[in-house]
């Protein structure tokens, strides 16, 4: 099926019974056993021929009529073979770099690279006796450069062994002899991911082979991340090789054409509120054949069309609302009987005698910040020590991690939020103007870098199979945070329902983008904050998808967060507000049921709102009307600049004033709902907590995707104890605040636990002495471990891609052609003019590497 292109002309790769793998291809480049009959048959270039094909299966099948036309083929291209040795001795880089030829020393890297015209490649060595090689186009290639280095290393007079020789991964790429439609390739595979917005290509995940491709809708691929046994594979190869391919004219889901979704063009975040607007006049333009009173016609949420005999559009429109579950499957809950009318009632809330302060037990013994930090901490933290531990051990390492040291770790990351550089290991460096000798002093920088990698909260190996919790490596801390939070702390009468952001812009499914957000990339949490700005609970949004408590079915997104987060307060007399994506009728009835008192704004079509409300051209600013049902909810319509419009149930029609700017800089008190007084009162307990995080946030990149979360969710830890230090002990500055804990918990590392060798170093405010076993190779590289395991990846991706091939235009046709015709007159390229062993002298040397036997040569 392929044709290997490397330096040494390697030949037409075979199958498992020595069968050439590109047999049999039909005019689109594709064995005949991959692609279907009726679709052979539409290949053909006459009648006769397609008459010839027959419609069921048989032994004997007709050749066509006419000669095929020339097949094309798939050129893998082996960019780099990296490859790794070892000559079982310690070597003298300095020696290296004064008496080698093409040898460069990397002071920062601790290794000298040393470079080979023939093969041409790099090669980089440390002092362990440790050799990576890089840059090799075949595998022969990569031995013949190992042993000429091995060569010259003898050569400067080191005792040379060669040993541990090993292929660590290989490069590959590919170009389809089509092109390939990435979108909706990527809507039928759910290993698909494509984030056009991150990068132009489909990351394809094979799980068997394991393998990592990016899907180029041009048709080229890049094959990474391949880590199998070829041997034990071939069977499994051959078999994918022979499976048939689904139907290329399938419809998709949506009822969309491949075509029409390739050519689709998304506006952008601000012209989908156009795309609304015009999505809602098609709706209501089409007269039912009994027409509705108008007061009906209000019952409907904005994104649903009433049940009557309307024509159903082809292609539903994507619209947004809070009252779509997310479970698809999920029926809202019949709608009661509800008569609004225009009447008085007065605000109905009995008076709150609970204690809306700290529980005293849990912070009797706290003197200092840094003991309330602890308090809310120290659960999570022996979890975190044992479970960085155990991943250490189980990758064959030492981490011998201690809490006091986990504890230090985190002060450092809390010093480097207010004191800031581009990069963690600046504070390391050795450049005054970098330089920070306190964490120098305080935690080495290879051993901070060691515990930084080896971060974990949970045990990965026990996952469970088939596992949808999306936040399984970091669940234990979720929960425990939760609970505690809960536990400590009592909190005011008043909480607020809000959603927050923690910034994020890597590839993570995870990953919202809210552009009217200051924060527009991140993962979003929903969050139950108190008037203070206490976050007692949270959530981290998982998508749409997500199955939220099953005992809340019938209830949208939005009424099913407010429900989860606030359930532990039920039945307390608490009052909780929450903005119009949250808020419904159905959700108010059911919390006023629960004893528990919500307002909030709210969408103006909204299920079950009265349809018999002022026009909003009746009303002038500071003007409102306003309705209660038979269950005493109350709905407001207030004139502001704009219109506002609000539910509660446990507010009356009183009235209140408001101050309000004018355009000639004069402030004027402005009459309104004592509804609408209160909301803009209480509702931002959530935005107080995120502008607290936000002063001296711990913003770092990082490769690991749950490291955000986790660095986030330490700051809100850090607020939460802000807020506690301010009822318990004298109030101070979050700066001042945030110093405290800092100092405390940098101190908190045992002095016997410090390296003599990285304290002598780092007190001199430079970089710790590194270690040789920093620069061994990791033997668990996620990348091919020779060309047949590239190979093996293209011939499983290409009855995938196939089917959402594009029609070859002429002038690609007449590319391929030329690329053949020039590929066939090139012929191989030369092989080496002499073997390295015959290049080599004789001696009766041991220890020469000529005389060294294949078996322990390449063991």
């Amino acid at each position: 099926m392929a044709t290997l292109i490397q330096e040494n002309g390697m030949k037409l790769s075979k199958g498992t019974h020595g069968v050439v793998v590109n047999h049999g291809m039909t005019t689109h480049g594709v064995p005949n056993h991959m692609v279907p009959d009726h679709e052979y048959c539409e290949s053909g270039q006459t009648a006769q021929a397609a008459q010839q094909c027959p419609d069921t299966e048989s032994d004997n099948h007709q050749p066509p009529a006419e000669e095929e036309e020339e097949t094309p083929e798939i050129d893998i291209m082996i960019n780099n073979v990296v490859c790794s040795f070892s000559v079982k001795c310690h070597l003298n880089l300095r020696q290296i770099a004064l008496n080698g030829v093409n040898v460069e020393f990397r002071r920062e890297n601790g290794m000298v690279t040393m470079k080979l015209r023939r093969p041409y490649t790099t090669a980089s060595i440390w002092s362990s006796g440790r050799v990576t090689c890089t840059g090799a186009t075949s595998e022969d290639q990569a031995k013949v450069a190992a042993r000429r280095y091995a060569r010259a290393l003898q050569k400067l007079g080191f005792q040379v062994r060669f040993r541990n020789f090993r292929v660590v991964n290989v490069l590959g790429t590919c170009r389809m002899p089509f092109g390939i439609r990435i979108i909706a390739f990527s809507k039928k595979y759910k290993e698909a991911d494509y984030e056009p917005e991150l990068h132009p290509g489909v990351t394809y995940k094979l799980y068997n082979p394991k393998a990592t491709l990016k899907i180029f809708s041009t048709g080229g691929v890049t094959i990474t991340g391949i880590e199998m046994d070829i041997k034990n594979n071939t069977a499994l190869i051959e078999a994918l090789l022979l499976e048939e391919l689904p139907d290329c004219d399938e419809a998709s889901d949506a009822g969309v054409s491949d075509d029409e979704v390739e050519n689709v063009q998304l506006p952008s975040p601000r012209g989908f509120d156009e795309i609304f607007e015009r999505a809602i006049e098609d709706v209501l333009a089409e007269v039912p054949p009994s027409s509705p009173s108008n007061e009906d016609v209000l019952e409907y949420p904005i994104n649903q069309v009433p049940t009557s005999s309307l024509p159903a559009p082809s292609v539903q429109p994507d619209l947004p609302s809070a009252n779509n579950s997310s479970h698809r499957t999920n029926q809202r809950l019949p709608e009661p009987n509800r008569k609004w009318k225009k009447r008085d009632l007065s605000t109905s809330l009995p008076e709150y005698i609970a204690d809306t302060g700290v529980v005293d037990d849990w912070f009797a013994h706290c003197t200092t910040p840094t003991d309330i930090f602890l308090v809310l901490i120290d659960d999570i933290v022996d979890n975190i020590v044992y479970q960085s531990n155990l991943y250490a051990t189980q990758k064959s390492k030492v981490l011998n991690l201690k809490k006091e040291e986990l504890l230090t770790f985190i002060g450092i990351n809390f010093f480097m939020g207010y004191n800031t550089r581009p990069a963690w290991r600046d504070h390391y460096s050795s450049a005054p103007d970098l330089n920070n000798a306190l964490i120098c002093k305080t935690l080495p920088r290879d051993r901070f870098a060691i515990i930084l990698s080896h971060l974990h909260c949970n045990d990965s190996s026990k996952m469970p199979s088939g596992c949808k919790d999306k936040l399984y490596k970091i669940r234990p801390m979720i929960d425990a945070l939760n609970k505690k939070f809960e536990m400590v702390y009592h909190g005011t009468r008043e909480l607020s329902v809000d959603e927050s952001m923690i910034k994020f812009k890597g590839r993570s499914v995870l990953k919202q983008y809210l552009p009217m957000k200051p924060i527009k990339r991140g993962y979003k949490l929903w969050c139950l904050a108190d008037q203070r700005g206490y976050i007692k609970k949270f959530q981290i949004y998982q998508g749409k998808d997500e199955e939220l408590n099953t005992k809340f079915t019938g209830y949208g997104l939005g009424e099913k967060v407010v429900l989860e987060l606030t359930e532990q307060d039920w039945s307390k007399g608490k009052v909780v507000y929450f903005d119009n994506f949250f808020t419904s009728v159905a959700l108010l009835e059911k919390l006023k049921t629960e004893n528990t008192y919500a307002c909030g704004t709210i969408r103006s079509n909204r299920k079950g709102l009265p349809g018999n409300m002022l026009a909003d051209s009746q009303l002038k600013r500071g003007d409102s009307d306003h309705r209660f049902s038979n269950l005493d909810i109350g709905y407001w319509k207030w004139k502001d600049n704009k219109m506002v419009h609000l539910v509660s149930n446990f507010h009356g029609n009183e009235e209140a004033t408001v101050s309000r700017k004018e355009k000639n800089g004069t402030k004027s008190a402005i009459t309104c709902p004592i509804a609408v007084k209160d909301y803009n009162m209480y509702m931002g307990g959530v935005d107080t907590a995120d502008r607290l995080r936000a002063l001296y946030c711990i913003d770092r990149k990082s490769p690991k995707w749950w490291h955000r979360l986790f660095w986030g969710l330490l700051d809100i830890v850090f607020v939460n104890a802000y807020v506690i230090h301010g009822l318990i002990m004298e109030q101070t500055t979050v700066k001042d605040f945030r110093r405290s804990v800092t100092q405390g918990l940098m101190t908190m590392k045992d002095a016997s636990q410090k390296r003599k060798t990285s304290t002598d170093n780092t007190a001199k405010g430079g970089p710790s002495k590194r270690r040789k076993s920093d620069y061994s190779t990791i033997k668990d590289v996620r990348l091919a471990r020779s060309v047949s395991d590239v190979q093996s990846a293209v011939e499983r991706i290409f009855p995938l891609v196939y089917e959402f091939r594009k029609p070859h235009s002429p002038a690609d046709e007449e590319k391929l052609r030329q690329r053949r015709a020039a590929r066939s007159r090139a012929g191989p390229l030369p092989t080496e003019e002499k073997p390295l062993e015959q290049a080599a002298p004789q001696t009766d040397d041991p220890m020469h590497l000529v005389t060294l036997s294949d078996d322990d040569a390449w063991e």
